[in-house]
């Protein structure tokens, strides 16, 4: 069944393929497509019509987060930007805020900011791009610091981390991912891909797409939605800069491989984008991976909020048998489904009340269960991670129900849907707005630093030198990074013979 269905998949993309090609799109090397339309381009000139300094706000700020103190050397070397530099530490001053009273360790990395703000503000009267450069570096390394603190204490490793990106921003993370995982390949300590393409499987039954080497497996109808967010989101801001640079926009559309959507694209004028100063161009190139994270963050408030909504409308019953630790026999009185309802009398309605429940139980004790098979009486066995305690033998997972009062209006599978679909949406822009701020051709960040770059004033030479460094660096990165790929690929072609 599961053979049929990607049978029928593939023949509908072939199919596809076969109208690509019998029709009048522009081509490139055969195979790729520029599906051109002018769908949408109304929808953008109205949000581009709406508080146009807003837009370049937003745009100077999303090149202090993607650059860090490259960044702010770059807003500082131009005039039309530099105030914005100035507003943007105050956001990023606002924004360190938020997490001081929920985060150990982060009441000191914001101390730390506010002396550097403090430092700051009396060194940017000299409107020095040198200056802002080190002034911005050092605010941005303390105002990671802040939510670095929410993974760990922030050690010597956390130091530096957040010095690096301090000084070069976002794409660094990428970097320094690629580079340490790629130093765990060559030395034999990992066979994971650091990355892996997102090619057609099936699991369980379902279509959908997955990463080799990774236990990843997405649905196709949540794939199409996040990457449909993620493509409109990206495109769209793009051209809402372009209009606000007054820049003519030709087209919207899609970029097909073969007949597989890979992209989509805004098409501006480019003589008269090329014609415009090299902050408009930069704001341009910058707002698409801005937009892409911060929906990625509204994804996550909204997952928090849906999280906490969803604790208003459903009650907890216990909890339900989910599987067993081999050896433990606990199979035998408690088969998958079961549902616990107290533990001794006491009830397990919630993860509280069940742990206050089972405290202090002891190996060898009996144990009355109160469950959906009746009442069973159980003699509890050693727990594997700490000798001195009982232990069932049983894997758990709270078994909730919506209240009958919310029952017309919401089920268990919409909100198990929406969490699912939110969650593939939050991977999709995070993971899309990094790579594409990685500072090679043709990614956006490419494009960035090729106008940071230029501001430097060097030579059309040696910025071509400078961008081809780059990308020779970043391609052996990737290349090191995909090294496990070829094993899986033979793996499977061995399975296959």
């Amino acid at each position: 069944m599961i053979e049929f269905g990607l049978a029928l998949v593939f023949l509908f993309f072939l199919l596809a393929f076969v109208f690509l090609v019998r029709s009048d799109h522009q081509r490139y090397f055969g195979v790729v497509f520029m599906i051109r339309s002018h769908y949408g381009i109304k929808v953008i000139d109205s949000l581009s019509r709406f508080y146009p300094g807003f837009w370049k706000f937003i745009a100077d700020l999303s090149v202090l987060l993607s650059f860090g103190g490259l960044g702010g050397y770059y807003l500082s070397s131009h005039r039309e930007s530099r105030d914005n530099l100035y507003k943007s530490i105050l956001v990023l001053g606002l924004l360190s805020c938020v997490p001081v009273y929920f985060i150990k360790g982060g009441l000191y990395s914001f101390a730390a900011f506010l002396a550097s703000f403090a430092a700051y503000m009396i060194l940017s009267r000299f409107k020095n791009p040198f200056i802002d450069f080190i002034g911005a570096s050092c605010l941005f390394s303390a105002f990671s610091s802040v939510f670095l603190s929410a993974f760990s204490s922030l050690r010597l490793d956390g130091f530096f981390a957040s010095v690096f990106l301090g000084v070069f921003g976002l794409p660094s993370i990428l970097i320094y991912g690629l580079f340490s995982h790629g130093l765990n390949i060559l030395s034999a300590e990992s066979n994971m891909p650091g990355v892996s393409p997102m090619v057609p499987t099936s699991r369980d039954g379902n279509v959908g797409v997955g990463f080799p080497g990774y236990d990843l497996f997405i649905p196709w109808w949540h794939a199409l939605l996040a990457l449909f967010v993620t493509l409109v989101v990206h495109e769209g801001a793009h051209g809402v800069l372009v209009r606000v640079a007054k820049v003519k926009l030709k087209s919207t559309g899609i970029l097909s491989l073969f007949s597989i959507p890979v992209g989509a694209f805004v098409e501006p004028d480019e003589e008269g984008l090329n014609r415009k100063s090299s902050v408009s161009r930069m704001r341009v190139f910058s707002m698409g991976s801005f937009a892409n994270i911060a929906t990625g963050l509204v994804g996550v408030v909204l997952i928090l909020s849906l999280a906490l909504a969803s604790r208003t409308i459903m009650s907890s019953n216990g909890f339900r048998v989910v599987g067993h630790i081999s050896g433990l026999g606990a199979e035998e009185n408690l088969p998958d489904g079961t549902v616990i309802y107290s533990f001794n009398g006491v009830s397990a309605s919630d993860v509280e009340a069940y742990k206050n429940a089972t405290l202090g139980v002891k190996p060898g004790e009996r144990v009355l269960l109160n469950t959906s098979a009746g009442l069973l009486d159980v003699v509890l066995k050693q727990n594997p991670e700490d000798v001195s305690r009982g232990y069932i033998g049983v894997y758990l997972v709270e078994d909730i129900s919506i209240k009958p009062e919310y029952a017309g209006f919401v089920s268990i599978g919409l909100l198990q849907y929406l969490f699912e679909a939110l969650g593939w949406v939050i991977f999709f822009n995070i993971n899309i707005g990094l790579v594409n701020l990685l500072p090679v051709v043709p990614f956006d960040g490419g494009r960035m630093f090729k106008e940071f770059a230029e501001t430097l004033r060097l030579s059309e030479l040696n910025v071509n030198r400078v961008l081809y460094a780059v990308l020779g660096l970043t391609s052996v990165l990737l290349l090191v990074n995909m090294l496990p790929l070829f094993g899986i690929v033979a793996d499977y072609i061995i399975s296959r013979l």
